[in-house]
């Protein structure tokens, strides 16, 4: 059973990413690679299909060991950073629209979350509000020593993964995004594909090292 709802909740991801993306396509007038009505494209499909795996073996793993509101938040991560993953690869954009709806949906989530459980909800949402500060003030100093190469998208963007991953797997997720950000910036430079002053879209990154951190946290769980 708990890998049926872990089937079912990587599919949702699939649904949601996919229906974000069509949207900041009609609305936003973003540029993003199409195949009739769906955003579709190499890179797309990878994350795509990454964050549902992602999400399929993680609640696979943990659903008898986390709570409701904390599958919740990691599907909602997941989802969210599929679509900036797309987006943050071809046009280099964080869109507040699509951000602000996510951070009022894990709002709603933790409100639920301590109507029904005070003591475990409040605890959640305390540990995920202090991730997303430890995170979001991180990217913030990182913003201004890279003389604002770095997106504000990206420190909001951290911001948002902090509160859904909280302060329990925040660290190592950004170590992870920091250290295949490194690895791969130095392959394209080596290869001249890039200069050093070149700007680095980051959501593609952390999208790696969340679910990375997911992975490792459901399997040594």
């Amino acid at each position: 059973m708990q890998w049926l709802i872990g089937l079912a909740g990587g599919i949702m991801v699939v649904i949601l990413a996919e229906a974000g993306l069509i949207f900041l396509c009609e609305k936003n007038k973003l540029t993003l690679p199409r195949r009739g009505a769906v955003v579709w494209s190499v890179p797309a499909a990878i994350f795509l299909v990454a964050g549902a795996v992602t999400v399929f073996v993680y609640t696979g793993l943990t659903i008898s060991e986390q709570p409701i509101a904390a599958l919740a938040y990691r599907l909602l991560l997941m989802t969210g950073l599929t679509i900036f993953a797309v987006t943050d690869h071809y046009v280099h954009l964080i869109p507040n629209i699509l951000l602000i709806v996510l951070l009022c949906a894990w709002v709603l989530i933790s409100a639920l979350a301590i109507l029904f459980d005070l003591p475990n909800g409040l605890q959640l949402a305390a540990i995920g509000v202090a991730g997303g500060l430890f995170s979001g003030f991180c990217y913030l100093i990182c913003y201004f020593l890279s003389k604002k190469r770095m997106g504000a998208g990206d420190v909001k963007l951290a911001f948002f993964a902090g509160l859904c991953l909280t302060g329990e797997m925040i660290v190592g997720a950004l170590l992870l995004c920091s250290l295949s950000c490194l690895l791969w910036s130095l392959v394209l430079i080596v290869r001249k594909k890039m200069k050093w002053s070149d700007e680095v879209p980051m959501a593609p990154f952390l999208f790696f090292g969340s679910a990375a951190m997911l992975l490792l946290s459901g399997g040594l769980g």
